[in-house]
């Protein structure tokens, strides 16, 4: 999987267990449970979660504690 990110102008790939993120130079790890996840990033030590609905995915960040939406 490879997704861009228009925020930050930068690539995330890999699957949905670890995914590198190209803008932080960091990986991202996911425990998937259908269509909701969990994960942690490795850059910042906080966590996220979020649900894949169709082509969308909403995450929630609780390091700056808002969501985020990105299309795949």
């Amino acid at each position: 999987m490879r997704l861009y990110d228009h925020d930050r102008d930068c690539f995330v790939s890999g699957n949905f267990a670890t995914i590198y993120d190209y803008g932080a130079g960091t990986y991202l790890r996911f425990s998937v449970f259908c269509e909701r996840f969990d994960g942690l990033d490795h850059a910042s030590g906080f966590h996220f979660n979020g649900v894949v609905s169709g082509r969308s995915i909403s995450i929630y960040d609780y390091e700056q504690g808002r969501y985020f939406g990105y299309s795949i």
